[in-house]
């Protein structure tokens, strides 16, 4: 007997095709479209790798933060290389949330504002 949540995970989650499944599981390739076609796997596919992307923007977005964050909390003083290294995460996190958010009508917008010396040295 089949086991179908082995065989559907094997659809949705490693992106395998029904007969790359039928030929892992040994069972007929028309019974598994089938049932992949009453379940909708490909739809169940497409939400599993949106979740997926959202769960990676997150974690980028995540650690670019925690660059610039380690970057302004250091002892040194900063200079135009940190302060360059700072304004290229920050453009590369509006990317990414222009990319997250296209579709969304607000254009994925992101405003950062420098003050005191980082003003300065930003213009």
């Amino acid at each position: 007997m089949a086991d179908w949540e082995k065989i559907r995970a094997g659809f949705v989650k490693e992106g395998k095709s029904y007969r790359e499944l039928a030929r892992d599981f040994d069972t007929p390739y028309s019974t598994i479209q089938s049932r992949g076609t009453a379940e909708n796997w490909p739809g169940q596919r497409a939400e599993y790798l949106e979740d997926d992307l959202g769960i990676r923007l997150e974690q980028v977005t995540s650690k670019l933060l925690r660059r610039i964050e380690k970057t302004i909390d250091g002892d040194k003083e900063l200079d135009s290389r940190d302060f360059k290294a700072m304004t290229g995460a920050l453009r590369e996190l509006r990317e990414l949330n222009g990319t997250e958010t296209a579709g969304a009508g607000d254009g994925g917008e992101l405003t950062v504002r420098f003050v005191g010396e980082a003003e300065e040295m930003s213009k």
